[in-house]
């Protein structure tokens, strides 16, 4: 078996699918900051796409403020070389 037949799924946080859901619950960034207990500054970094992923404590704060279920808001990550081998 090769190594990377054997290599985990890699998923990262989908920032778009962040924002979409936030704005669909009606939940401002500084709402969400006082519900989860996650600063503002971090909540603006995952939805703008500048963090690839939150720590799991986090991810779960988020995801119960939100009503979404676990695995909501990932997306399987493409290394770029896989992407460029699909063009």
């Amino acid at each position: 078996m090769s190594h990377s037949s054997r290599t985990a799924r890699r998923r990262r946080f989908d920032a778009d699918a962040f924002r979409t859901a936030r704005e669909d619950a009606g939940v401002s960034i500084r709402d969400l900051s006082e519900l989860t207990e996650i600063p503002e500054p971090t909540l603006y970094k995952l939805q703008q796409g500048h963090r690839r992923m939150p720590r799991p404590r986090t991810y779960r704060k988020i995801i119960l403020a939100l009503h979404l279920k676990k695995g909501a808001l990932l997306v399987d990550d493409v290394p770029e070389e896989a992407k460029a081998g699909e063009e």
